[in-house]
């Protein structure tokens, strides 16, 4: 007696870094610039490409995004005050 299994195995799902980025965001505007600034951009971007593979789950996709634009405002904000110090 053959029996089909006809349950499917989920692939693997990593669980998503956007805590982690949002973080790195917010403290990339608060404090840090681009020390944490870049690393949210390319940890965020690095997450958006895994949700695009199905490897992460989708439902975080909005903390990554804002996270990364945190961070690129964080570190847009940190150059302009190390080149407004430099020039006065």
């Amino acid at each position: 007696m053959n029996s089909v299994s006809t349950h499917q195995e989920s692939p693997l799902i990593e669980k998503s870094r956007a805590k982690l980025i949002l973080i790195f965001g917010i403290l990339s505007v608060v404090i840090f610039g681009p020390l944490l600034g870049i690393p949210a951009l390319i940890i965020g971007s690095s997450e958006l490409k895994k949700i695009d593979n199905g490897i992460v789950s989708p439902s975080d996709k909005g903390l990554i995004k804002a996270g990364i634009i945190l961070g690129i405002i964080g570190t847009i904000l940190g150059i302009l005050a190390v080149v407004l110090q430099l020039w006065f």
